[in-house]
């Protein structure tokens, strides 16, 4: 089959094959049962739907794109902007790495902390570079406390020198047991 306009071939058909020469406009629905090989690009100007699209290039989208169903990624994903997940629940900022968690953080691996660790608004502080650590609050522990340095209690109230065990104590000391100071020297009992 040939179909032409005037000297040009708009349309040839061979078996069930159609080849067209030139533009293709079609003003109504166009639907397509079997696989379709496009050579150039595909403009679409309105709203597309796909059940299933496969697409082995790269795909480039100047605009939004919204997907409403789950998205799975087999390789490295990259993001060079912001990264947003929820209504500012969790925010990457793209100049800084700063993040931003507002819900709870699980960690089941190591966490390894490289700078300056806080909680609340200066509640727990850990210094990175020296250690040091400040507490606000209560500080429980179950096990056993080993202090390797001075001990300290308030303004020098209480004090035990790490490398002699030298206890200095201001305030009342109250001892509910016997009392013993050297191997018989002096002792009391309770």
């Amino acid at each position: 089959i040939v179909i032409k306009s005037g000297t040009t071939t708009m349309l040839t058909g061979s078996g069930t094959n159609a080849t067209f020469n030139n533009n293709l406009t079609v003003e109504n629905n166009l639907t397509v049962s079997v696989n379709t090989t496009i050579g150039g690009t595909l403009g679409v100007v309105g709203h597309t739907s796909l059940s299933t699209l496969g697409v082995s290039g790269d795909v480039g989208v100047g605009g939004n794109l919204s997907v409403t169903g789950t998205t799975e990624l087999d390789s490295t994903l990259g993001v060079d902007g912001n990264f947003r997940v929820g209504v500012n629940k969790f925010n990457v900022v793209a100049a800084s790495g700063n993040t931003q968690i507002d819900g709870t953080l699980e960690v089941d691996g190591t966490a390894g902390v490289d700078g300056n660790f806080r909680v609340g608004a200066d509640k727990f502080n850990v210094t990175a570079a020296s250690g040091n650590t400040q507490i606000d609050g209560t500080l429980e522990v179950d096990g056993t406390g080993g202090i390797d340095g001075n001990f300290r209690v308030g303004n020098n109230k209480f004090n035990v020198t790490a490398t002699s065990g030298n206890t200095q104590i201001d305030g009342t000391l109250d001892v509910d047991g016997n009392f013993e100071v050297g191997a018989t020297k002096f002792n009391v009992t309770a």
